[in-house]
């Protein structure tokens, strides 16, 4: 299971290491059907966003459309904490 986790983190810094305001929309998409499956997944791909807004402050306002779209078609994780972590 681990290792399907870096493999998305992995696909998901290789799309923000392309993002730029032309690509965007391919982008999201590819980002949006890279397989979040988990809670646990969806909080690696946002700290992995928030590091990179971080890192290039010149394109934070495409990283955060990028998060707004996450969380507009992202599976909603109600319930129990996936990945056995309450709370989490």
């Amino acid at each position: 299971m681990e290792k399907r986790h870096d493999a998305i983190f992995r696909k998901v810094r290789g799309i923000l290491n392309k993002l730029t305001p032309e690509k965007f929309d391919k982008l999201c998409l590819e980002l949006l059907n890279v397989g979040v499956e988990s809670k646990l997944i969806l909080k690696g791909v946002i700290l992995l966003i928030v590091d990179k807004a971080l890192e290039e402050p010149k394109y934070s306002s495409l990283y955060a459309q990028l998060c707004l779209r996450l969380a507009e078609d992202a599976p909603n994780f109600d319930g129990p904490a996936a990945e056995g972590q309450p709370g989490q």
